[in-house]
C-alpha cells in the first residue's frame, strides 16, 4: 500500500451540472516497489463531464457520494462532491483528482482524490443576464484550463449558458448561446513541443547547392539560413518547402512552400573574336563573336542593357542586340556595317582597333578590343575611256566554299546603239558552279541562255534590247546582265587568277549590223579594272578563334560526404569566318566543337583531376582552390582561360541528438518485435580552400550515413532507429559517432498533438527576393503556421491535419504515425462536430480532422482524443487530447437568382412554357435553374443550391410552376398564363435558419 495523495479540489463549470459520478479505471499489475507520492508529470488523465469526476488508472475500490441536483430554471447548482479512493498493488500509477495526472515514480503508488463537483454559482436576473466563471485545475502540475463566459439571455429568466458540455477531460464549459468567450488553454500535461523537434522543417532546394545552416526553432515557427547558391545555375527557380514532423530529410506533413530565383550577376569579362578578319568595300560588315562571364567565371550573366562597337565609322543599323546572347553559354555576336569612307586610303590596307563594350545602366561593365584590317576600295568597274568592248565585274572580296556570288557584264558601244549582243563567259568548274538560268537577269535586254559543261565550261548569252530607242543602250558601261555562281564546296582556299574568261561574239546596232566581232573581254576584280582574266579568292572555312566556358563555375567536393564526384566540363565554340552583306543577315554563333578541343590545366594542384576537357572533383581532391585554370585549344587556336572554383570540406562531423536509445515499454513493430527509440542525426561540414572563406553548412540530406551494425541501429532519412540492444558506429566517411541501444525501458506517459490548420502557413519574407550568387551570400527564410486553437474553423468541411507524438518517461518524444498504432477520434461530445479518422490525401502518415456538416460549435475545445495502441496486441499505451476550435458564424444573408448557365428569354423575368406547348417553337425555355447563395462572415458566399437542407417553396403561382429539391423550376400542366415566385431557405442548417431569399 502506497502513501495516499490528496487531489486538488476544483471548481465546476458554468451552467447546469449533473450529479457527480465516480468512474473506476482498470488496474494493471507490475512489480512491487517503493511507494512514492503520485506526481502529475505523466499518467492517465482524469475526465470530467459536466461535473462528472473520473479517476484514471486506479484500483481497489471507488466510492462516491453525490448530491448536486441542478435547477435549470434558476441556473443554480447545489453542492455536489465526489471522492474516489484507489489503491494500486503494482507499479501502476493512479489518478488523483479530476483533471490531474498521477504517475508512480518506481514501484507502486496509490492516490486518493477528493473532488468537489460544486459548480460556480450562476444567478439569473430579471433582465436575463447571467455570468459564470469556471475553473478546473489539475493536481500536482496537471493541465490547466480557465474560461470566463458572459452572455445576455434572449428572454427574461432563461439561462444565458446552456447545460455544460464536455470540452476537455479536465473539466466542462457551458457553451454560450450569445455573448463572448475568452479562454487560454493547454490541452495536455505533455510538455510544450518547443524542444520536441516536431517543428517546422524547411527543406533546401538542391542536394549540391543551397546548403542550409542549422535552424532557429521555436514552437510552430522556424527560421533557417540558406547559402552557397553559387553552385546553382543563375536564373534557377526552385522552392523551399515547410513540413511538420517526419524525419530530418524526408516524410513529414507538408504545410506549404515558397519559391525563389537565383539572380545572374552582371558580366565582368568579355572575350572577343573577329568573325571577319578583313573587310572590303563590297563586304563591309564587321562581325564580332564574344563570350561573357561574371566575376566568378559563370557564363550565365545578367543580360546587358546594350552592346556597342566603337573605334570605327559605321553606317546603317547595327545588329548588336543583347538578345543575340545565348543565355546558357554567354556566347553572342555583334555586327556593324563599316562606312564606305573607311575604305578610302592611299595604302592597300589599313588596321583599325575596335572595342566591344558591354553596358549596364549606361556604364561599361566589360570591354574587349580587337584589330581589324580594311582593304582599299577598287575603282568602279569601267573600260578605259573611249574603249568599245566588254567588261565583266567579279567580287573584290574573297568567298567561302559553297558561298554564292554574282558576276555582272557591262558593254561599251561608243556612239552606236547596242541593240543586239552575243557573248561567251568561261568559268573554271572545278572552282565554281553555274547557279542556273533563273540566276541570270537583265533590265534592258531579253536574253537567251545556254550552258556547256566540260573543259572548258561556258555560258552563252544572246541579248536583244527591249527598247532600242532608249538612251540606256548607247554609250559606256551598259549593264547587259548579271549571272549567279557559287564556290564549289570542296574548293581549295587560295587565289584563282583565271577563274573566269569571256569574249564578245558580236555587238550589233539597231540595223543588226555588227560593229564588234570576236573580241576578248576585260575584268574588274580585287586587282582593279582592265584585267585579262577574272580573279577570285577563296577563303578557308576553318575557324578563326575559340570561345570557351565552363558548365559549372563552382564545384563543391561532396565525395567525402556521399562518395559522389562532381564535374564541370569546358565547352568550346569554334568561331568560323563568316560573310554577309548586311548586319541582320549574319549567322549567329560558332560551332560547338568540344570533342575536337584539347584542354590543359594551367593551375590545378590537388583540387581535382582533368580528363579531356572535364574537371572532376572527387576521391583525388584533397584541397579547395579559388581558381582552377583550364586552357582549351584546337591546333594554333587558343581560347581564353576558363576558371573553376573548387570548395573542399575541411571538416565533417556527425551528431546524434541522443546517444542512447531505449526500448519503449509495451510498444512493438508491425512484426511484433520490441520497438526502440529513434533520434535525428545531423551531418555538418565546413567547406573552404586556398584563398577561400570557410562556409559552415548542414549536409545531412546530402550525406550517405552508414551504421556499422544494421542489426542494432538502422539509418534512414537522417534518423537513427534502435533495432536491438548493442552499439553501432554511425559514420559519414571518416567522421563518426557512437549510438548505444539499451533494453532499459522508457514508458509512454502521454500523447499530444499539433493540429495544423489548412492554408495557415506564412513565409517570411514573402515573396523571397531573388538570391545573389556570391558564395558568402545567404538568405534567412522563416515560416509559421496556425495550429491548434490559434484560429477557429469557421466553415463546414474546413479543417487541418494532425501531427501526434508521445512523450516518454525520459523526457524524449517520438512521433506517432497510423502505422505505429496512432488512433484519433473526437470525444463523444464532439462526434457530431468533427471527423478525425480520415487520412490526409496522398499522405497516409497523417490524419485529417474537419468540420462535419451542420456542426455545432466547440470553441477552444480539447475535442480530439489521440491514442497510441500497440500494433501487435492492441494495448493502449498512452492517450491524450488535441485542441481544435470550431466557431461557425451565423449566416448574414441569403440570395436566390436564376442561373446564368440557363439564361431566360426576357431579361430579368424568366419566361418558361410546358414542354408540349407550341411556344417551344419560338425557343421559350421549359425550365429554369435557381441558384441559392448564403453569405457568412469571413467565409463569404457559399452555394446551397443542391444542399439537401435547402427548401424551395412556391409562394405565388403554385398552379403554374413547381420547384424540384435541386432548384429546377418547371411549368405545371394547364393553359394558364401568369406570373409565379419562389423562395429558398435553409431551415435544416442551424447557422442559416434565419435567412431566406425570394425570387
Amino acid at each position: 500500500t502506497g502513501t495516499t495523495s490528496t487531489g486538488t479540489t476544483s471548481t465546476g463549470s458554468t451552467g447546469t451540472t449533473t450529479t457527480g459520478t465516480t468512474w473506476t479505471g482498470t488496474t494493471s499489475t507490475g512489480s512491487t516497489g517503493t511507494t512514492s507520492t503520485g506526481t502529475a508529470s505523466t499518467g492517465s488523465t482524469g475526465t470530467t463531464f459536466a461535473g462528472t469526476t473520473s479517476t484514471g488508472s486506479s484500483a481497489a475500490t471507488a466510492a462516491s457520494s453525490s448530491s448536486g441536483a441542478a435547477d435549470p430554471s434558476t441556473g443554480s447548482t447545489a453542492a455536489g462532491s465526489a471522492a474516489a479512493t484507489g489503491a494500486a498493488t503494482g507499479g501502476v500509477s493512479a489518478s488523483s483528482a479530476p483533471g490531474s495526472s498521477g504517475a508512480a515514480s518506481g514501484g507502486s503508488a496509490a492516490a486518493t482524490g477528493v473532488a468537489s463537483a460544486t459548480s460556480a454559482s450562476a444567478s439569473v436576473s430579471a433582465a436575463g443576464t447571467a455570468s459564470a466563471g469556471a475553473a478546473v485545475t489539475s493536481a500536482s502540475g496537471g493541465a490547466t484550463r480557465t474560461a470566463a463566459t458572459s452572455g445576455a439571455s434572449s428572454a427574461g429568466g432563461s439561462k444565458a449558458a446552456s447545460t455544460g458540455v464536455p470540452s476537455s477531460p479536465q473539466g466542462t464549459t457551458g457553451a454560450a448561446v450569445s455573448g463572448t468567450t475568452g479562454s487560454s488553454e493547454t490541452c495536455t500535461s505533455c510538455s510544450s513541443v518547443d524542444s520536441d523537434g516536431l517543428v517546422l522543417r524547411l527543406n533546401g532546394p538542391h542536394p549540391t547547392a543551397g546548403f542550409a545552416s542549422a535552424s532557429t526553432l521555436s514552437a510552430f515557427r522556424a527560421t533557417r539560413s540558406f547559402q552557397t547558391f553559387s553552385a546553382l545555375v543563375p536564373g534557377t527557380s526552385d522552392t523551399v518547402s515547410a513540413t511538420v514532423g517526419g524525419r530530418p530529410c524526408d516524410g513529414g506533413l507538408s504545410v506549404g512552400s515558397t519559391s525563389f530565383t537565383t539572380t545572374a550577376k552582371p558580366a565582368a569579362t568579355v572575350d572577343a573574336v573577329l568573325r571577319t578578319t578583313m573587310l572590303y568595300a563590297d563586304y563591309a560588315v564587321l562581325g564580332v563573336a564574344f563570350s561573357l562571364r561574371d566575376s566568378d567565371g559563370r557564363p550565365r550573366v545578367q543580360r546587358p542593357d546594350s552592346l556597342a562597337i566603337s573605334g570605327i565609322t559605321q553606317s546603317g543599323s547595327p545588329n548588336c542586340s543583347p538578345s543575340n546572347i545565348d543565355a546558357a553559354s554567354g556566347v553572342g555576336f555583334c555586327d556593324v556595317v563599316v562606312a564606305p569612307s573607311e575604305f578610302v586610303m592611299a595604302a592597300p590596307t589599313a588596321v583599325r582597333n575596335v572595342t566591344l563594350s558591354v553596358v549596364y545602366s549606361g556604364n561599361t561593365a566589360a570591354s574587349a578590343t580587337v584589330a581589324v584590317t580594311l582593304a582599299r576600295a577598287v575603282d568602279q568597274p569601267a573600260l578605259a575611256g573611249g574603249s568599245v568592248g566588254l567588261l565583266v565585274a567579279l567580287p573584290q572580296s574573297p568567298r567561302l566554299p559553297s558561298e554564292a556570288f554574282q558576276i555582272s557584264a557591262f558593254g561599251s558601244s561608243g556612239g552606236s546603239v547596242l541593240a543586239f549582243f552575243q557573248l561567251t563567259v568561261y568559268f573554271d568548274e572545278s572552282l565554281v558552279s553555274y547557279s542556273g538560268d533563273q540566276s541570270v537577269s537583265s533590265s534592258l535586254y531579253t536574253l537567251q541562255l545556254g550552258v556547256t559543261h566540260g573543259s572548258p565550261s561556258f555560258l552563252s548569252v544572246i541579248g536583244a534590247a527591249k527598247d532600242s530607242g532608249s538612251s540606256s543602250v548607247i554609250g559606256d558601261n551598259i549593264r547587259l546582265f548579271t549571272a549567279g555562281f557559287a564556290v564549289q564546296p570542296g574548293a581549295q582556299p587560295g587565289i584563282a587568277s583565271a577563274a573566269f574568261n569571256a569574249s564578245i561574239v558580236s555587238f550589233a546596232d539597231i540595223s543588226n549590223v555588227n560593229f564588234i566581232q570576236v573580241q576578248p573581254a576585260t575584268f574588274a576584280d580585287a586587282r582593279g579594272n582592265n584585267q585579262p582574266r577574272g580573279q577570285l579568292t577563296v577563303w578557308s572555312a576553318d575557324g578563326v578563334g575559340l570561345l570557351a566556358y565552363a558548365s559549372a563555375a563552382e564545384l563543391f567536393n561532396t565525395y567525402p560526404i556521399n562518395a559522389a564526384a562532381t564535374t564541370s566540363t569546358v565547352n568550346v565554340r569554334l568561331v568560323r569566318r563568316s560573310r554577309c552583306t548586311t548586319a541582320a543577315g549574319c549567322p549567329a554563333t560558332g560551332d560547338s566543337v568540344g570533342n575536337l578541343a584539347g584542354c590543359s590545366a594551367i593551375s590545378l594542384g590537388s583540387a581535382g583531376a582533368l580528363s579531356g576537357c572535364t574537371l572532376s572533383v572527387g576521391s583525388s581532391t584533397s584541397a579547395g582552390a579559388r581558381a582552377v585554370v583550364i586552357r582549351a585549344s584546337i591546333g594554333a587556336l587558343v581560347a581564353a582561360d576558363v576558371l573553376v572554383r573548387v570548395w573542399h570540406p575541411t571538416s565533417i562531423s556527425v551528431v546524434a541528438a541522443a546517444d542512447t536509445l531505449h526500448r519503449i515499454a509495451g510498444a512493438h513493430t508491425a512484426s511484433c518485435r520490441p520497438l526502440y527509440q529513434s533520434t535525428p542525426l545531423a551531418v555538418l561540414a565546413t567547406f573552404g580552400g586556398a584563398s577561400l572563406p570557410d562556409l559552415w553548412t548542414d549536409v545531412t540530406c546530402l550525406a550517405t550515413i552508414a551504421s556499422s551494425s544494421l542489426d542494432v541501429v538502422s539509418v534512414s532519412g537522417g534518423r537513427a532507429t534502435g533495432i536491438a540492444a548493442g552499439s553501432s558506429q554511425i559514420s559519414v566517411g571518416i567522421a563518426q559517432t557512437s549510438i548505444t541501444v539499451s533494453d532499459t525501458v522508457v514508458t509512454p506517459t502521454c500523447v499530444a498533438g499539433i493540429f495544423v490548420k489548412d492554408g495557415g502557413t506564412t513565409f517570411t519574407p514573402a515573396p523571397v527576393p531573388a538570391q545573389s550568387l556570391d558564395a558568402s551570400a545567404s538568405v534567412a527564410i522563416g515560416a509559421s503556421y496556425l495550429k491548434n486553437l490559434d484560429s477557429n474553423l469557421i466553415a463546414e468541411g474546413s479543417g487541418g491535419s494532425v501531427v501526434a507524438f508521445a512523450r516518454l518517461s525520459d523526457g524524449s518524444v517520438t512521433e506517432l504515425l497510423p502505422s505505429m498504432g496512432l488512433r484519433l477520434s473526437p470525444y463523444a461530445a464532439f462526434a457530431s462536430i468533427l471527423n478525425a479518422s480520415t487520412l490526409v490525401p496522398g499522405n497516409s502518415d497523417y490524419f485529417r480532422a474537419f468540420v462535419r456538416p451542420d456542426a455545432g460549435n466547440a470553441a477552444d475545445a480539447c475535442a480530439i482524443q489521440a491514442s497510441w495502441v500497440d500494433v501487435c496486441n492492441g494495448t493502449t499505451l498512452a492517450s491524450g487530447p488535441i485542441g481544435v476550435g470550431v466557431q461557425l458564424p451565423l449566416a448574414t444573408s441569403a440570395g436566390v437568382a436564376i442561373s446564368s448557365a440557363t439564361p431566360c428569354n426576357t431579361g430579368a423575368t424568366c419566361s418558361i412554357t410546358r414542354p408540349a406547348d407550341a411556344a417551344t417553337q419560338v425557343q421559350r425555355r421549359t425550365s429554369a435553374q435557381l441558384n441559392v447563395i448564403v453569405s457568412f462572415p469571413q467565409q463569404g458566399a457559399v452555394t446551397f443550391t443542391t444542399d439537401p437542407r435547402t427548401v424551395y417553396t412556391v409562394v405565388a403561382g403554385a398552379d403554374l410552376i413547381q420547384v424540384s429539391s435541386l432548384g429546377l423550376v418547371s411549368a405545371r400542366g394547364g393553359t394558364a398564363l401568369g406570373g409565379a415566385g419562389s423562395n429558398g431557405r435553409v431551415p435544416g442548417y442551424s447557422r442559416a435558419y434565419r435567412v431566406w431569399a425570394l425570387i
